[in-house]
């Protein structure tokens, strides 16, 4: 190929492009391994929920031991007791979110993981079906595309055939040697 030949090839990553649509289709494959990640995500959200509640509720044990065998009485116990029952109550609120977490977007996103992504021997179905699809749409003008390319090699060989021709025409008009017949 000469320089011009490969300057007009396309060189882009289109979508448009025959047989580009791969990114297009593995995106069915990267949509389940990120229903897997926010799963996962979920998960560990959650389960720092659950132990901040129980460090929350292990503090406030402590420290209403502390204040059963302590010398504070009266307001001052009362404000303390009134702190720890609030942390107690962060602490509920913080355990019902790890639940709730797990228990409905966790859950959510599994079940609809589970509706959209159908495995078959070594692929999805849906990948499957939209490559197939993808390769369908494309192939009448994928025709017409090949004879494009191949009227445009032969093109671009009949015009450097006929510029060497030229050439040679005009160094031969310039050889005495050679008869003006030749």
């Amino acid at each position: 190929m000469t320089n011009y030949e490969e300057s007009i090839q396309p060189t882009s990553d289109s979508f448009w492009e025959v047989g580009k649509y791969q990114r297009t289709v593995k995106r069915v494959d990267n949509g389940y391994k990120l229903c897997d990640s926010l799963r996962s995500l979920i998960e560990s959200r959650s389960e720092i929920e659950r132990n901040y509640a129980k460090q929350l509720t292990q503090w406030t044990k402590r420290w209403n031991e502390y204040l059963d065998k302590g010398p504070e009485y009266a307001t001052t116990q009362g404000a303390w007791r009134g702190l720890l029952q609030e942390a107690d109550s962060v602490a509920n609120l913080h355990t019902l979110v790890g639940e709730n977490l797990m228990s409905k977007a966790y859950a959510d996103i599994k079940q609809w993981q589970k509706d959209n992504y159908h495995k078959s021997m070594m692929h999805f179905k849906e990948t499957k079906e939209m490559e197939d699809g993808f390769k369908k749409a494309q192939k009448p003008w994928e025709k017409k595309y090949t004879k494009l390319q191949a009227a445009k090699k032969e093109y671009h060989t009949a015009c450097r055939n006929e510029k060497s021709t030229a050439n040679q025409e005009n160094n031969a008009r310039g050889d005495s040697a050679v008869s003006q017949d030749q």
